[in-house]
Protein backbone atom coordinates (compact mmCIF):
# COMPACT_ATOMS: atom_id res chain seq x y z
CA UNK A 1 0.00 0.00 0.00
CA UNK A 2 1.95 3.17 -0.99
CA UNK A 3 1.87 6.38 1.51
CA UNK A 4 -0.68 8.11 -0.13
CA UNK A 5 -3.60 5.68 -0.58
CA UNK A 6 -2.58 4.52 3.40
CA UNK A 7 -3.31 8.44 4.45
CA UNK A 8 -6.42 8.29 2.83
CA UNK A 9 -7.43 5.65 4.86
CA UNK A 10 -6.55 6.93 8.10
CA UNK A 11 -8.60 10.24 7.19
CA UNK A 12 -11.62 8.08 6.28
CA UNK A 13 -11.46 6.01 9.21
CA UNK A 14 -11.10 9.58 10.96
CA UNK A 15 -14.15 11.00 9.89
CA UNK A 16 -15.96 8.10 10.70
CA UNK A 17 -14.79 8.05 14.15
CA UNK A 18 -16.00 11.75 14.17
CA UNK A 19 -19.33 10.42 13.30
CA UNK A 20 -19.59 8.07 15.91
CA UNK A 21 -17.87 11.15 18.00
CA UNK A 22 -15.05 8.75 18.97
CA UNK A 23 -13.22 11.71 19.19
CA UNK A 24 -9.69 10.03 20.89
CA UNK A 25 -9.86 7.43 18.36
CA UNK A 26 -10.18 9.87 15.55
CA UNK A 27 -7.16 12.47 17.24
CA UNK A 28 -4.69 9.84 17.36
CA UNK A 29 -5.62 8.99 13.51
CA UNK A 30 -5.08 12.23 12.87
CA UNK A 31 -2.09 12.78 14.74
CA UNK A 32 -0.78 9.87 12.60
CA UNK A 33 -1.55 11.70 9.37
CA UNK A 34 0.29 15.04 10.21
CA UNK A 35 3.16 12.96 11.43
CA UNK A 36 3.58 12.46 7.09
CA UNK A 37 6.30 15.23 6.16
CA UNK A 38 3.84 16.28 3.46
CA UNK A 39 1.03 16.68 5.74
CA UNK A 40 2.82 18.22 8.95
CA UNK A 41 1.82 21.47 8.11
CA UNK A 42 -1.91 21.09 6.18
CA UNK A 43 -4.21 23.37 7.55
CA UNK A 44 -6.99 21.28 7.64
CA UNK A 45 -5.82 18.25 9.10
CA UNK A 46 -3.82 20.51 11.48
CA UNK A 47 -7.37 21.95 12.86
CA UNK A 48 -9.45 18.52 12.49
CA UNK A 49 -6.76 17.54 15.10
CA UNK A 50 -7.15 20.38 17.78
CA UNK A 51 -10.79 20.05 17.35
CA UNK A 52 -10.91 16.37 18.04
CA UNK A 53 -8.06 16.85 20.90
CA UNK A 54 -10.29 19.90 22.69
CA UNK A 55 -13.54 17.42 22.26
CA UNK A 56 -11.35 14.38 24.14
CA UNK A 57 -10.36 16.95 27.01
CA UNK A 58 -7.06 16.96 25.62
CA UNK A 59 -6.10 20.70 26.01
CA UNK A 60 -2.31 20.65 25.79
CA UNK A 61 -2.45 18.65 22.39
CA UNK A 62 -5.88 21.08 21.24
CA UNK A 63 -3.11 24.11 21.84
CA UNK A 64 -0.06 22.90 20.59
CA UNK A 65 -2.60 22.17 17.00
CA UNK A 66 -3.86 25.24 17.53
CA UNK A 67 -0.92 27.19 17.88
CA UNK A 68 0.98 25.66 14.92
CA UNK A 69 -2.28 27.16 12.75
CA UNK A 70 -2.12 30.72 13.98
CA UNK A 71 2.29 30.54 12.46
CA UNK A 72 0.64 29.68 9.27
CA UNK A 73 -2.12 32.18 9.11
CA UNK A 74 0.81 34.61 10.11
CA UNK A 75 2.78 33.98 8.10
CA UNK A 76 0.57 33.75 5.28
CA UNK A 77 -1.17 37.46 6.58
CA UNK A 78 -3.89 36.63 7.54
CA UNK A 79 -3.90 38.07 11.09
CA UNK A 80 -7.53 38.10 11.79
CA UNK A 81 -7.95 34.36 11.71
CA UNK A 82 -4.91 34.31 13.47
CA UNK A 83 -6.17 36.44 16.33
CA UNK A 84 -9.61 34.63 16.32
CA UNK A 85 -7.75 31.25 17.43
CA UNK A 86 -5.55 33.46 19.64
CA UNK A 87 -8.62 34.02 21.66
CA UNK A 88 -9.77 29.88 21.73
CA UNK A 89 -6.29 29.61 22.60
CA UNK A 90 -6.57 31.16 25.58
CA UNK A 91 -10.26 30.01 26.43
CA UNK A 92 -8.71 26.58 26.09
CA UNK A 93 -5.74 27.48 28.42
CA UNK A 94 -8.32 28.17 31.35
CA UNK A 95 -10.27 25.10 30.27
CA UNK A 96 -6.90 22.98 31.20
CA UNK A 97 -6.00 25.00 34.48
CA UNK A 98 -9.87 24.60 35.31
CA UNK A 99 -9.89 20.73 34.59
CA UNK A 100 -6.30 20.09 36.91
CA UNK A 101 -8.40 22.42 39.60
CA UNK A 102 -11.49 19.85 39.55
CA UNK A 103 -8.47 16.50 39.07
CA UNK A 104 -6.76 17.62 42.05
CA UNK A 105 -10.02 18.29 44.31
CA UNK A 106 -11.23 14.92 43.22
CA UNK A 107 -8.09 13.71 44.47
CA UNK A 108 -8.12 15.66 47.67
CA UNK A 109 -9.17 13.64 50.38
CA UNK A 110 -12.86 14.02 52.12
CA UNK A 111 -11.68 14.89 55.07
CA UNK A 112 -14.48 15.12 58.03
CA UNK A 113 -14.17 17.03 61.14
CA UNK A 114 -15.42 15.21 63.59
CA UNK A 115 -14.68 17.09 66.88
CA UNK A 116 -17.39 18.72 68.85
CA UNK A 117 -17.74 22.71 69.01
CA UNK A 118 -20.57 22.44 71.64
CA UNK A 119 -19.19 23.15 75.58
CA UNK A 120 -18.55 19.55 77.24
CA UNK A 121 -20.33 18.60 80.75
CA UNK A 122 -18.37 19.41 83.82
CA UNK A 123 -16.21 15.77 84.49
CA UNK A 124 -18.07 14.57 87.68
CA UNK A 125 -21.42 14.74 84.84
CA UNK A 126 -19.62 12.73 82.84
CA UNK A 127 -18.75 10.16 85.10
CA UNK A 128 -21.67 9.69 86.32
CA UNK A 129 -23.26 9.40 82.96
CA UNK A 130 -21.05 6.79 82.17
CA UNK A 131 -22.10 4.97 85.39
CA UNK A 132 -25.58 5.50 84.66
CA UNK A 133 -25.04 4.01 80.65
CA UNK A 134 -22.69 1.23 82.45
CA UNK A 135 -23.58 -2.17 84.14
CA UNK A 136 -22.26 -3.04 87.70
CA UNK A 137 -19.74 -5.72 87.47
CA UNK A 138 -17.94 -7.94 90.09
CA UNK A 139 -14.82 -9.68 89.60
CA UNK A 140 -13.42 -12.20 92.07
CA UNK A 141 -9.57 -11.79 93.15
CA UNK A 142 -8.04 -13.43 90.72
CA UNK A 143 -10.77 -13.34 87.89
CA UNK A 144 -10.02 -12.08 84.20
CA UNK A 145 -11.58 -8.55 82.81
CA UNK A 146 -9.91 -8.81 79.57
CA UNK A 147 -6.86 -10.40 78.31
CA UNK A 148 -4.28 -9.47 75.32
CA UNK A 149 -6.11 -9.95 71.94
CA UNK A 150 -9.88 -9.47 73.15
CA UNK A 151 -11.34 -6.65 70.66
CA UNK A 152 -12.11 -3.24 72.39
CA UNK A 153 -15.98 -3.40 73.11
CA UNK A 154 -15.61 -2.13 76.45
CA UNK A 155 -14.35 1.11 78.76
CA UNK A 156 -14.36 0.35 82.61
CA UNK A 157 -14.57 2.47 86.01
CA UNK A 158 -12.86 0.93 88.71
CA UNK A 159 -14.52 1.51 92.09
CA UNK A 160 -13.45 -0.32 94.38
CA UNK A 161 -10.52 -3.50 94.72
CA UNK A 162 -7.21 -3.59 92.83
CA UNK A 163 -6.40 -4.70 89.03
CA UNK A 164 -3.45 -6.24 88.33
CA UNK A 165 -2.53 -5.14 84.58
CA UNK A 166 -0.20 -7.68 82.82
CA UNK A 167 1.58 -6.47 79.26
CA UNK A 168 3.16 -9.11 77.14
CA UNK A 169 6.54 -9.20 76.65
CA UNK A 170 6.88 -6.73 79.79
CA UNK A 171 7.98 -8.21 82.87
CA UNK A 172 6.81 -5.19 84.70
CA UNK A 173 2.71 -5.23 86.11
CA UNK A 174 1.16 -2.46 86.62
CA UNK A 175 -1.54 -1.87 89.76
CA UNK A 176 -4.63 -0.16 89.66
CA UNK A 177 -6.17 1.05 92.76
CA UNK A 178 -9.25 4.01 93.27
CA UNK A 179 -8.55 6.52 95.43
CA UNK A 180 -10.53 7.48 98.56
CA UNK A 181 -14.02 8.44 96.63
CA UNK A 182 -12.71 8.28 93.12
CA UNK A 183 -12.63 5.86 90.58
CA UNK A 184 -10.20 4.68 87.86
CA UNK A 185 -10.64 4.34 84.14
CA UNK A 186 -9.76 1.10 82.45
CA UNK A 187 -9.25 -0.08 78.86
CA UNK A 188 -9.82 3.74 77.65
CA UNK A 189 -6.08 2.84 74.96
CA UNK A 190 -8.16 0.21 73.07
CA UNK A 191 -11.71 1.85 73.79
CA UNK A 192 -10.36 5.29 72.12
CA UNK A 193 -7.81 3.86 69.34
CA UNK A 194 -9.95 0.53 68.31
CA UNK A 195 -7.26 -1.95 68.57
CA UNK A 196 -7.46 -5.19 70.54
CA UNK A 197 -6.12 -5.46 74.09
CA UNK A 198 -3.03 -4.82 74.55
CA UNK A 199 -2.98 -6.32 78.03
CA UNK A 200 -3.97 -8.75 80.65
CA UNK A 201 -6.08 -7.92 83.43
CA UNK A 202 -6.96 -9.68 86.54
CA UNK A 203 -8.30 -8.93 89.61
CA UNK A 204 -5.81 -8.44 92.36
CA UNK A 205 -8.66 -8.21 95.01
CA UNK A 206 -12.17 -8.59 94.87
CA UNK A 207 -13.27 -5.73 92.27
CA UNK A 208 -16.61 -3.53 92.04
CA UNK A 209 -16.54 -2.00 88.03
CA UNK A 210 -19.20 -0.30 85.67
CA UNK A 211 -19.12 -2.15 82.57
CA UNK A 212 -19.64 0.87 79.31
CA UNK A 213 -20.58 -0.41 75.83
CA UNK A 214 -18.81 1.15 73.26
CA UNK A 215 -22.15 0.86 71.12
CA UNK A 216 -23.90 2.81 74.44
CA UNK A 217 -21.22 5.42 74.01
CA UNK A 218 -21.45 6.08 69.99
CA UNK A 219 -25.35 6.43 70.66
CA UNK A 220 -24.78 8.65 73.85
CA UNK A 221 -22.23 10.93 71.54
CA UNK A 222 -24.71 10.99 69.06
CA UNK A 223 -27.35 12.10 71.23
CA UNK A 224 -26.02 14.59 73.29
CA UNK A 225 -23.52 16.90 72.21
CA UNK A 226 -22.10 17.95 75.35
CA UNK A 227 -21.13 14.46 76.66
CA UNK A 228 -19.44 14.00 73.51
CA UNK A 229 -17.45 17.13 73.68
CA UNK A 230 -16.44 15.81 77.40
CA UNK A 231 -15.62 12.40 75.78
CA UNK A 232 -13.49 14.41 73.80
CA UNK A 233 -11.93 16.13 76.59
CA UNK A 234 -11.10 12.54 78.55
CA UNK A 235 -9.34 11.52 75.05
CA UNK A 236 -6.99 14.72 75.29
CA UNK A 237 -6.56 13.74 78.93
CA UNK A 238 -6.55 10.75 79.39
CA UNK A 239 -4.42 9.71 75.65
CA UNK A 240 -3.35 12.54 73.62
CA UNK A 241 -1.76 14.40 76.02
CA UNK A 242 0.33 11.30 77.79
CA UNK A 243 1.38 9.73 74.19
CA UNK A 244 2.56 13.36 73.43
CA UNK A 245 4.49 13.32 76.66
CA UNK A 246 6.42 9.93 75.86
CA UNK A 247 6.96 11.33 71.80
CA UNK A 248 10.65 12.40 71.98
CA UNK A 249 9.71 15.96 70.26
CA UNK A 250 7.48 16.80 73.46
CA UNK A 251 8.44 15.37 76.25
CA UNK A 252 10.85 18.52 77.08
CA UNK A 253 7.59 20.41 76.99
CA UNK A 254 6.25 21.62 80.85
CA UNK A 255 3.10 19.71 81.65
CA UNK A 256 0.91 22.69 81.60
CA UNK A 257 1.91 23.84 78.22
CA UNK A 258 1.66 20.37 76.67
CA UNK A 259 -1.84 20.29 77.46
CA UNK A 260 -2.18 23.14 75.87
CA UNK A 261 -0.86 21.85 72.90
CA UNK A 262 -2.81 18.83 72.62
CA UNK A 263 -5.98 20.57 72.86
CA UNK A 264 -4.74 22.30 69.94
CA UNK A 265 -5.59 18.98 67.73
CA UNK A 266 -8.42 18.66 66.00
CA UNK A 267 -10.44 15.13 65.43
CA UNK A 268 -10.78 14.33 61.91
CA UNK A 269 -11.71 10.99 59.81
CA UNK A 270 -10.88 9.96 56.22
CA UNK A 271 -11.75 6.25 54.22
CA UNK A 272 -9.80 3.62 53.47
CA UNK A 273 -8.16 4.20 50.22
CA UNK A 274 -7.92 7.90 50.14
CA UNK A 275 -3.99 9.75 50.16
CA UNK A 276 -4.02 11.66 53.19
CA UNK A 277 -0.16 13.05 52.33
CA UNK A 278 0.96 13.26 48.50
CA UNK A 279 4.50 13.31 48.41
CA UNK A 280 6.04 16.79 46.62
CA UNK A 281 3.07 18.54 48.30
CA UNK A 282 3.71 21.18 50.86
CA UNK A 283 0.66 20.33 53.71
CA UNK A 284 0.75 22.85 57.17
CA UNK A 285 0.10 19.94 59.31
CA UNK A 286 0.99 17.02 61.27
CA UNK A 287 -0.99 14.59 62.42
CA UNK A 288 -1.34 11.70 65.05
CA UNK A 289 -3.10 8.40 64.40
CA UNK A 290 -6.17 7.63 66.63
CA UNK A 291 -7.64 4.89 65.07
CA UNK A 292 -7.17 2.75 62.03
CA UNK A 293 -3.83 1.66 59.57
CA UNK A 294 -2.03 3.80 56.37
CA UNK A 295 0.71 2.89 54.41
CA UNK A 296 3.55 5.33 54.39
CA UNK A 297 5.08 4.85 50.59
CA UNK A 298 8.34 6.16 49.31
CA UNK A 299 8.58 7.74 45.49
CA UNK A 300 12.49 6.50 45.71
CA UNK A 301 12.18 2.73 45.23
CA UNK A 302 15.45 2.16 47.19
CA UNK A 303 14.05 3.08 50.10
CA UNK A 304 10.73 1.05 49.52
CA UNK A 305 9.72 -2.35 49.61
CA UNK A 306 9.05 -2.90 45.73
CA UNK A 307 6.96 -5.68 45.88
CA UNK A 308 4.46 -4.17 47.23
CA UNK A 309 4.77 -1.08 44.36
CA UNK A 310 1.23 0.42 43.96
CA UNK A 311 2.10 2.82 40.70
CA UNK A 312 2.90 5.63 43.14
CA UNK A 313 5.36 4.55 45.15
CA UNK A 314 7.27 1.46 47.59
CA UNK A 315 5.61 0.40 50.83
CA UNK A 316 8.25 1.86 53.24
CA UNK A 317 6.41 1.54 56.50
CA UNK A 318 2.83 1.07 58.33
CA UNK A 319 1.56 3.93 60.75
CA UNK A 320 -0.52 3.17 63.69
CA UNK A 321 -2.45 4.72 66.59
CA UNK A 322 -0.08 6.87 68.69
CA UNK A 323 2.69 7.37 65.34
CA UNK A 324 2.97 11.08 64.55
CA UNK A 325 3.34 11.82 61.07
CA UNK A 326 4.35 14.64 58.72
CA UNK A 327 6.22 16.89 61.42
CA UNK A 328 7.86 18.97 58.99
CA UNK A 329 4.87 20.51 57.94
CA UNK A 330 4.97 22.67 61.38
CA UNK A 331 7.51 24.36 59.97
CA UNK A 332 7.92 26.31 56.73
CA UNK A 333 8.42 25.23 53.16
CA UNK A 334 8.49 21.29 54.35
CA UNK A 335 7.85 19.52 51.21
CA UNK A 336 6.58 15.58 52.06
CA UNK A 337 9.01 12.94 50.27
CA UNK A 338 6.08 10.49 51.07
CA UNK A 339 3.14 9.61 50.26
CA UNK A 340 0.56 8.18 52.93
CA UNK A 341 -2.97 5.80 52.51
CA UNK A 342 -5.22 5.13 54.66
CA UNK A 343 -5.14 0.85 54.24
CA UNK A 344 -8.37 1.28 56.67
CA UNK A 345 -10.83 3.85 57.88
CA UNK A 346 -8.49 6.34 60.06
CA UNK A 347 -9.29 8.84 62.49
CA UNK A 348 -6.75 11.13 62.99
CA UNK A 349 -5.55 14.07 65.48
CA UNK A 350 -4.22 16.46 63.05
CA UNK A 351 -1.78 20.21 64.40
CA UNK A 352 -1.97 22.90 61.57
CA UNK A 353 0.96 24.95 62.05
CA UNK A 354 -0.96 28.10 63.06
CA UNK A 355 -1.68 26.35 66.28
CA UNK A 356 1.76 25.28 66.69
CA UNK A 357 3.42 28.25 65.98
CA UNK A 358 3.02 30.16 69.43
CA UNK A 359 4.90 27.40 70.90
CA UNK A 360 7.90 28.15 69.06
CA UNK A 361 8.74 31.21 70.29
CA UNK A 362 10.18 30.25 73.31
CA UNK A 363 11.25 27.02 72.05
CA UNK A 364 13.88 27.22 69.15
CA UNK A 365 15.43 23.83 70.49
CA UNK A 366 11.95 22.13 68.88
CA UNK A 367 12.42 23.59 65.61
CA UNK A 368 15.52 22.11 65.40
CA UNK A 369 14.76 19.16 66.82
CA UNK A 370 11.55 18.52 63.79
CA UNK A 371 14.66 19.81 61.36
CA UNK A 372 16.90 17.37 62.24
CA UNK A 373 13.60 14.53 62.11
CA UNK A 374 12.75 16.15 58.31
CA UNK A 375 16.27 15.05 57.43
CA UNK A 376 15.89 11.41 58.01
CA UNK A 377 15.48 8.59 55.43
CA UNK A 378 11.02 8.72 55.43
CA UNK A 379 10.74 5.45 57.08
CA UNK A 380 12.59 7.10 60.24
CA UNK A 381 10.19 10.51 59.78
CA UNK A 382 7.26 8.42 61.52
CA UNK A 383 7.65 9.30 65.29
CA UNK A 384 6.53 6.12 67.46
CA UNK A 385 5.91 7.01 71.10
CA UNK A 386 7.93 5.08 74.25
CA UNK A 387 4.98 2.22 74.58
CA UNK A 388 5.48 2.92 77.91
CA UNK A 389 2.71 5.28 77.58
CA UNK A 390 0.51 2.14 77.88
CA UNK A 391 0.90 1.44 81.01
CA UNK A 392 2.82 5.02 82.53
CA UNK A 393 -0.39 7.13 82.24
CA UNK A 394 -2.38 8.28 85.90
CA UNK A 395 -5.67 6.86 85.28
CA UNK A 396 -7.20 8.06 88.29
CA UNK A 397 -10.27 9.81 88.52
CA UNK A 398 -10.56 12.21 91.59
CA UNK A 399 -13.41 12.20 93.94
CA UNK A 400 -16.25 14.97 93.26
Amino acid sequence: MNTGHAISEKLRAARKAVSRRAFSEAKTLFAEVLQQEDMHADVDIRLRHAYCAEQSGDYTDAVTSYRHVVTTYRNAGENAAAEKLLAKIEDLEQAKVEALEREEAEAAPEIRHIGVNTPPMERQALIRRLCQLGIPKHLAAGEMLCQVGDPPAHLWLLRSGSLLVEIEDYEEQATMTPQQGGMVLVGEGGFFTQQRRAATVIAEQDAELFEISRDVVTVEQHADPSFAAAMDVLLLDYWTEPVLARHDVFERVNDVDRHRLASEFEKIEIDAGQTLIEAGEEQDTAYMLLSGCAFLMHADPNQGDDSLEDGAGSFTTSLFPADLINLGGLLHGFVSPYRVVAATPLQLLRLPREKFEPYTLRRSWIVDAIMKITRKPASRQVMKPDESYRWFIDRGIPAS
